[in-house]
């Protein structure tokens, strides 16, 4: 993850966990504490899924101290489903797929996260298909949405 040299040093830290796959920061806005996971979910496993289930619990308190604060997650989920993927791809919702992602999902819901990146955003370009897919996205807490001004993709 890539801080702008413009933020100071002292709005922002890092928030340890237990795997590189996902890194965590906490920026100090006026509008309050925004704490953003930068995620990354390997296509062969669900392992960081399972690792955000077990470390969320005990580290809430501060990584969203009060309602005013702001989650952010983002990054590489590595999973398909037609609430952000094209229907075109409904060939990547399968059963088994859906069922692997439903723990994502529940955990989304549970934690009051909410999808940003519009459905249909593309993100990912298959090598072997040359086919546009959207494996990746942003979730955030309902109230951070009022607070962005545009959240899209750059594939090129």
């Amino acid at each position: 993850m890539l801080i702008s040299s413009r933020i100071s040093t002292d709005a922002w830290k890092q928030v340890e966990f237990p795997s590189a796959d996902i890194v965590i920061i906490q920026l100090q806005t006026l509008q309050g504490l925004c704490t953003m996971f930068n995620i990354y979910n390997d296509c062969t496993h669900d392992d960081t899924v399972s690792m955000l289930e077990r470390f969320l619990p005990g580290n809430l308190p501060s990584l969203h101290p009060t309602e005013q604060d702001h989650l952010v997650w983002l990054g590489d989920f590595n999973h398909h489903h037609s609430l952000w993927d094209k229907e075109r791809n409904s060939h990547l919702f399968t059963g088994a797929a859906l069922e692997v992602l439903q723990k994502l999902i529940d955990i989304l819901a549970d934690y009051g996260l909410t999808q940003i990146l519009p459905k249909d955003v593309l993100t990912l370009q298959s090598t072997s298909s040359s086919n546009w897919t959207c494996p990746d996205n942003v979730f955030c807490t309902a109230h951070t949405y009022s607070t962005l001004i545009t959240c899209d993709t750059g594939p090129g």
